[in-house]
Parts: C-alpha cells; sequence; structure tokens
C-alpha cells in the first residue's frame, strides 16, 4: 500500500509517515500544493491523505484532479478547520473521508482502510 501525504507542514507529515509505515505503508511526502498532482501521478499511490489548507492554497482544488487520475486511490481529506460545510464540500468533490486534527493513528488508518466513513462521523456531530 502506497500512502501519498500532501500536508504543507512537513514535520507533521513526516509523524503520520512515520505512523504509518509502522503500520505497513510505502509513505511519500509533498509539502507544495503544484507540486502534488505531478507527484501523485508519477508514484501512483493507492492511498492519499491531502490537507485541507496547503499554504495559500486549498486541498479542496486537488481532489477532482487527483480522483481523475487515480480513480481507485482512497482519498482522505486532513484539516485542522473542520466544518460540515468543508466536510460535505470534500465529499462532492470525491474525497472518501475526512478527518480532523490532529488525528490519532487508529482512526487514520480505519480511514485508510475503509472501515470508516464522513457519515458516521458526520452524525456524532
Amino acid at each position: 500500500m502506497k500512502l501519498l501525504i500532501i500536508e504543507d507542514d512537513s514535520a507533521y507529515a513526516d509523524i503520520i509517515a512515520c505512523r504509518m509505515r509502522r503500520q505497513g505503508f510505502s509513505c511519500e511526502t509533498i509539502n507544495h500544493a503544484d507540486l502534488a498532482l505531478h507527484k501523485a501521478m508519477l508514484w501512483q499511490p493507492t492511498h492519499i491523505l491531502l490537507d485541507l489548507k496547503l499554504a495559500n492554497e486549498s486541498g479542496l482544488d486537488l481532489i477532482v484532479p487527483l480522483r481523475a487520475s487515480l480513480p481507485m486511490a482512497k482519498i482522505i481529506l486532513l484539516t485542522g478547520f473542520a466544518s460540515i460545510a468543508s466536510a460535505v464540500e470534500a465529499m462532492r468533490r470525491g474525497a472518501d473521508d475526512y478527518l480532523a486534527k490532529p488525528v490519532d493513528s487508529n482512526t487514520l488508518l480505519k480511514a485508510l482502510m475503509g472501515e470508516i466513513n464522513l457519515e458516521a462521523l458526520t452524525l456524532k456531530t
């Protein structure tokens, strides 16, 4: 399983990558939105963890091209600014899940493996 982490906070991306490598993922990180699609097309990840806020860019804008390029990849939007509106928009654009930062390893792993979904999380809020 190949996980691409698109996150502008390189320290946070490295922590997530370390945690997910322990779970059997091969991980790559990218810190810039403008390079993310190119990296995804070259590396062909099976899973993508995408930050909502990427410096001055929005991770939401990457969902459609990522989904078009990698239709079978599991795309999870991760944000420190969770809201119902952004969750709905992420799902509308093609994300598989939506998680709020900080996320624990168990929750992240369950989302990556498809064991939780946005609908279940939304009902709790």
